[in-house]
């Protein structure tokens, strides 16, 4: 009998925990399938979360501070590092910004190796990143296509040191 109830208990509890995260991209299977299609209105139907957001920026963030330029540059002392507000150039795409550019900024300073200033003559190098929605020509239709950009600078020389894009279909 105790086992019994643990089960049920156990299974509700996984039931109320389960989350549906909405899908960060979709392709079309065939032409017929109208259901799979993420363009077939006008409206975005597919929504990515914050959450999903927030994963895609702190997985960018560390592929920079694994990067070898970087490394090298960190190597011999913490580099001073000025992030430039991440921006949303679209703003009809719900994205909490405040969030993201929090995120951006842990995660450098969890890191070890950044230290942040609010200068640009005392700073290192410079982040910067941005947000925006552009179209894209899918199979049958227009889609929006939501992409982040995300680049380190010299802030001397103005030199890129490293810069990478993510697509969210």
């Amino acid at each position: 009998m105790k086992i019994f109830f643990t089960v049920l208990l156990s299974s509700l509890f996984l039931t109320a925990c389960q989350t549906h995260l909405p899908i960060i991209s979709e392709h079309i299977t065939s032409p017929d399938d109208v259901n799979n299609q993420p363009c077939v209105s006008n409206t975005d139907e597919i929504k990515s979360a914050n959450i999903d957001y927030l994963l895609y920026v702190n997985r960018m963030v560390d592929s920079m501070i694994e990067d070898n330029t970087v490394q090298q540059r960190v190597s011999s002392k913490r580099l001073k590092i000025m992030i430039q507000t991440i921006n949303n150039t679209d703003n009809a795409t719900q994205i909490d910004m405040l969030s993201v550019n929090s995120a951006v900024k842990n995660r450098l300073l969890r890191s070890g190796q950044f230290i942040v200033v609010n200068h640009s003559q005392a700073a290192d190098v410079q982040l910067s990143g941005v947000f925006e929605k552009k179209q894209k020509q899918a199979v049958h239709c227009i889609k929006n296509v939501e992409q982040f950009f995300l680049q380190l600078k010299d802030s001397h020389s103005k030199q890129l040191i490293w810069s990478d894009i993510k697509q969210f279909e």
